[in-house]
């Protein structure tokens, strides 16, 4: 019989490339061995897919391209090609091409292309370069006159800057008969570090199926640089679609990365950034994981799938669960969701179970009296008011022997579909809905009975977020009370996160018995305000 340690941990005091992956990119582990640094970018276009703009130098309409073909994104994309171009018609001297290179960066060459190599007609005739650390305060680092070729190839002296521009000097004489300059592509190289680069490990054996802990890692990183790591696990021993997605980039240390778990296999991606001359330098990573599990096999479904959006709705969330020699047993379920759900009951195997719930922002805690070690289902029957079109309510199971790191439950996959999902049907008509205060009247007299009014409302059809403010008013429109002012996108206010309203102004003091009315309002661009106004009463 295996005895599997507590935890323990994947320890990397070295790298190279036989512990690395194809997938590895822009990272030397050559120069200082055993170590990952940044690749310098002399062969190294660092100007390939980054933000550039164009500075016309007439804005008559005349003098504009209206080829549908021409784009000044496509100077950077990487691909020389006759019909990816970007055109300026003659007339436009003075015309300033500027490319933001994302990071402050050693520059001492740039090479320009016409799209058709051999279309001299189309080169820039006579240009300047010119970089800067801002895009306002530019300096000229080469002038070229006259230019008889479709490829320029400048090299000056190297010098730092975020910012390159190409000002166009000269060009064909303006008239019917003239000829446009149409470039292809533009390239910037230098003699600093690359601004990122990945080093992707192999596939790592954990020696039995495993919940992944935390991550940390050491180096030296000088300011303006960083590194992020990211994971991903399975149970197969190369990568397949069973694995897990990448998680998303963790910066800070002894995180927890979101993966599958348990499983046997895991691989790790270090991301290395700058965003000046220096390089970060990795020394070596640790990531914990725990042999002893919470459960052997888990799998969550919902049911049902679908429900009317801004509809109070009632779901089952239910988790098949199995058990070992190596699983420490469930003390809490966590759901990890914006969404205000409430649990209404918790059964095991069908026999309902005394619960707790606790809740903070983004998870509902529920704890159980005794440490489920045996069963087959837990079942939590759950109140919501969905807002979105597709509603995730992903889950942990929590062990008291390890707090601090917790068991993502698995999710059946139905459709293609993660099985904790909910679609909604329906369109809601307006921004603001479902709005009530309930008690209303409320008596805040101190007594325990009805002395908070909750105020519940949803927003909806929003998908970044937008400033909202509730206030409550008396009979003569003046505000009493603010009651909640900050920037939201869609999201329910109901249930507990409902706002409650305990009959007191803005200085706290409690205000007379009377009716009062209380005010959403939503700012949407491009419309008014969406605005719902309703009323209150305070009684004694």
């Amino acid at each position: 019989m295996n005895v599997a340690p507590a935890q323990t941990s994947l320890r990397e005091r070295t790298f190279s490339a036989s512990l690395s992956v194809p997938e590895s990119t822009s990272v030397d582990l050559v120069t200082q061995e055993g170590h990952a640094i940044l690749l310098t970018g002399q062969a190294t276009n660092i100007a390939l897919k980054k933000r550039i703009n164009v500075r016309y130098g007439s804005t008559d309409t005349k003098l504009i391209s209206t080829n549908p073909n021409s784009s000044i994104t496509k100077l950077v994309d990487g691909i020389v090609a006759a019909g990816n171009f970007f055109e300026l018609r003659a007339g436009q001297e003075g015309t300033q091409i500027l490319i933001d290179l994302g990071a402050v960066r050693l520059v001492n060459h740039i090479i320009t292309r016409t799209n058709i190599s051999s279309a001299k007609d189309f080169r820039m005739r006579g240009y300047s370069l010119y970089l800067g650390l801002d895009s306002l305060s530019m300096y000229r680092v080469k002038i070229v006159p006259e230019n008889d070729t479709t490829v320029t190839d400048d090299l000056f002296n190297p010098d730092t800057a975020r910012y390159v521009m190409i000002q166009i000097d000269k060009m064909d004489r303006s008239g019917d008969a003239s000829y446009s300059t149409i470039l292809g592509e533009i390239q910037v190289f230098g003699i600093g570090y690359l601004t990122g680069g990945m080093y992707t490990s192999t596939v790592r054996d954990l020696g039995m199926t495993s919940n992944v802990g935390r991550a940390r890692w050491w180096g030296v990183f000088p300011t303006g640089t960083k590194a992020q790591i990211q994971l991903r696990t399975g149970n197969s021993s190369s990568v397949d679609a069973t694995w897990s997605p990448w998680s998303s980039e963790v910066a800070m240390q002894d995180s927890l990365p979101e993966v599958y778990e348990n499983r046997r296999f895991l691989q790790y991606r270090m991301t290395l950034y700058t965003d000046y001359l220096d390089t970060p330098r990795l020394d070596s990573v640790e990531i914990d994981y725990d042999q002893l599990v919470v459960a052997a096999t888990t799998s969550a479904e919902i049911s049902p799938r679908s429900v009317e959006i801004l509809e109070p709705a009632e779901i089952r969330y239910a988790i098949t669960v199995t058990f070992d020699a190596r699983s420490r047993g469930i003390d809490s379920l966590v759901f990890l969701t914006a969404i205000p759900i409430v649990p209404t009951d918790v059964t095991l195997d069908g026999a309902p179970i005394a619960f707790s719930r606790q809740s903070t922002p983004g998870r509902i805690v529920i704890g159980f009296g005794s440490t489920i070690t045996s069963g087959s289902v837990i079942t939590a029957h759950l109140k919501f008011t969905p807002v979105l079109l597709i509603n995730r309510i992903p889950s942990q199971f929590i062990s008291k022997q390890t707090p601090e790191n917790p068991q993502r439950v698995d999710a059946a996959i139905v459709g293609g579909v993660e099985g904790w999902t909910i679609v909604t049907t329906g369109i809601p008509n307006a921004l603001i809905a479902a709005t009530t205060a309930d008690p209303n009247p409320f008596t805040p007299n101190g007594d325990g009975l009805n002395d908070i009014s909750h105020i519940s409302f949803v927003v909806t059809n929003l998908l970044e977020p937008k400033r909202f403010r509730v206030t409550v008013h008396d009979i003569t429109g003046r505000a009493v009370r603010r009651l909640l002012e900050v920037h939201t996108s869609a999201k329910a206010f109901v249930e507990q996160d409902a706002l409650q309203f305990d009959g007191r102004d803005d200085d706290g003091r409690m205000l007379p018995p009377g009716l009062y009315i209380y005010q959403l309002i939503l700012d949407a661009d491009g419309v008014e305000p969406a605005v719902v106004t309703k009323t209150i009463t305070i009684a004694y």
